[in-house]
This record gives C-alpha cells, structure tokens and sequence, in this order.
C-alpha cells in the first residue's frame, strides 16, 4: 500500500482516521500521507446558469444554491445533491410564487411577470407544494 496519496486538481475527498473516526475534508491539488486513513472520493454536482442545486441534509434542512456552481456530495452532511433546471420565463408568462416567512407560519405571495430565470434561493414555489404549478422536484425563486 502507498504511503501517499495524490489528489487531483479539483477534487475533494473524505478522509476517516482509522481508529479515532476524525473525518476532514481535502481539496486537490495536494499529497496525503495514507497511514491508518480511509480515503473516500466525493462526487461533485455542477450546475450552469440556468439551473439550481438541490440540496437536502441529513438534518432536514433543504438549499437551492443558484448556478453556476459546483458542489461536491459529503454523506457525512447530505442526504442528497441534485442539479434541476429553472424555469425561464418569456414576456408573456407568469407565475404566482409563495415564500414561508422564516420562524413563522406566514406565507407571502408574489407574481413574477417579467422575462427572468426562476432558480429557488429559499423556500418558495408555486401551488400544489413542488413549485411550478405543482410539477414536482422545481421550485422558483429569484
């Protein structure tokens, strides 16, 4: 077995000390010393401008982190990462877009008319409780 381990430019990896469990993530380009380490690749998910990431923890919360950008999937944080497009809006579109106020059970209401991409950065969606009109897995926002 190697004594060290080359990460690649651009990718992240998981290391688990064996024995105390510690875990840290390492960013490429770098050189790791392998000894009594469990090294563990971690998947990125990309999205351009005209698309969002989903995110769900494992705590529950959800984050839409609008494109472009990249996240790397950690198990140890994420139940999953998704990447899911937005919805583009011509002049001649609408949608009705609600937004749960934070510590709160109130909702606001908004009507977004103009030409625009729709990529969620908080909770909001339209009717039927997926966002879009309903259609499950989109949500809107700007």
């Amino acid at each position: 077995m190697p004594l060290y381990k080359t990460i690649p430019t651009r990718e992240q990896y998981l290391v688990r000390r064996k024995g105390t469990g510690q875990c840290y993530i390492i960013e490429g380009p770098n050189e790791v010393n392998t000894f009594r380490k469990d090294f563990e690749r971690l998947h990125p998910t990309a999205a351009s401008e005209r698309q969002f990431i989903y995110i769900e923890e494992l705590s529950g919360a959800v984050k839409h982190i609008p494109g472009p950008s990249l996240v790397f999937f950690n198990p140890i944080v994420h139940r999953q990462v998704l990447c899911k497009d937005g919805i583009a809006l011509d002049a001649s579109s609408a949608v009705v877009v609600y937004k749960q106020v934070p510590e709160s059970e109130e909702v606001e209401q908004r009507v977004v008319v103009w030409e625009t991409q729709l990529c969620n950065k908080t909770k909001e969606g339209a009717p039927g409780g997926g966002g879009a009109g309903g259609r499950q897995g989109y949500n809107t926002g700007y």
